[in-house]
């Protein structure tokens, strides 16, 4: 599940703060019904222990002991419709922002549509004004250009638009 690629850990922004990967659309891949008996199936808990076991590791092993440190979540939403996201999903992300909350720092959702940037509009009411202040919808069309402004392009992957590997 770990070599997935649903979440890792890859480059940091212009503050040397790491940057997590979430890739929605290989999770739901990963835990939608198929007719393909062969496709792998995981529980939430597999899901919500993996990313803890991934999360806890950068907290361990990659920030400074005795520091809070924050980390940029970007999550790409290519594939993937918001409607689409399952129950167990939006409950793990809550889940890690209760548990790593000091630790988020910003969160870009990349891969956006109109839609999502309506909903999140309507939505900013209700939104955490220190999250809202940190959440970037970015879409595809102006490649990438909003995530460059924290983070440098050799800390990304071409699939956004960087010039990583």
């Amino acid at each position: 599940m770990i070599n997935s690629g649903f979440l890792y850990i890859h480059g940091h922004d212009k503050n040397f703060r790491p940057n997590v990967i979430f890739n929605a659309k290989i999770y739901f891949d990963l835990n939608t019904n198929s007719q393909d008996s062969k496709k792998i199936k995981f529980s939430k808990y597999d899901w919500f222990n993996s990313s803890l076991f991934i999360l806890q590791f950068l907290e361990d092993f990659v920030s400074i002991p005795g520091q809070i440190e924050e980390w940029n979540i970007i999550v790409d939403l290519n594939g993937v419709s918001i409607f689409s996201i399952p129950e167990d999903l939006k409950v793990i992300i809550y889940q890690i922002q209760l548990f790593f909350n000091f630790r988020l720092g910003n969160i870009y959702l990349l891969n956006s549509n109109y839609f999502s940037k309506f909903l999140f509009n309507l939505a900013g009411n209700f939104i955490i004004s220190k999250i809202k202040n940190r959440l970037f919808l970015i879409n595809s069309n102006n490649n990438f250009s909003e995530l460059f402004g924290n983070i440098d392009r050799n800390q990304i992957e071409k699939k956004y638009g960087g010039t990583c590997e």
